[in-house]
């Protein structure tokens, strides 16, 4: 995709490609953790592909920030200041505490709240495509 847009809408073409990169690892984030949740803890090696994932999102959202438009920008904000952005955020640093006891949390939450971040994404997404069919 940014092979093909030259112009002042390469870096929204970008913007677009990091933010799917992003989407990809916060699903393959929510498979592990569902896994992780239903079984109350982390099989061997688990918790370490976990914490590169979360990291991967970190570095695609913020190279997205850098590349994206404006309105991409407030969108992606929004999206990270949201009740469902800040409930996956919490249960993600319960998994990252050193307690023997159990995660305690219910996976099928888990995966309801990590896939209405994960859409928010993909409104994300919509508003940069979007400012991709415009002139420059």
């Amino acid at each position: 995709m940014t092979a093909t847009v030259t112009g002042p809408a390469r870096n929204e073409a970008l913007a677009c490609v990091v933010l799917l990169h992003a989407k990809e690892k916060a699903g393959m984030e929510r498979a592990h953790l569902t896994m992780a949740f239903q079984r109350d803890r982390f099989a061997q090696g688990q918790r370490l592909s976990v914490a590169a994932l979360i990291a991967a999102q970190s570095t695609y959202l913020h190279i997205f920030s850098a590349t994206a438009p404006e309105a991409g920008e407030v969108a992606l904000r929004r999206a990270l200041t949201s009740p469902a952005a800040a409930e996956v955020q919490r249960m993600e640093s319960v998994v990252f505490l050193d307690d023997e006891s159990g995660f305690g949390i219910d996976p099928t939450t888990w995966f309801r709240t990590i896939s209405r971040k994960i859409d928010m994404l993909g409104d994300v997404s919509t508003t940069v495509l979007g400012s991709l069919r415009e002139p420059h």
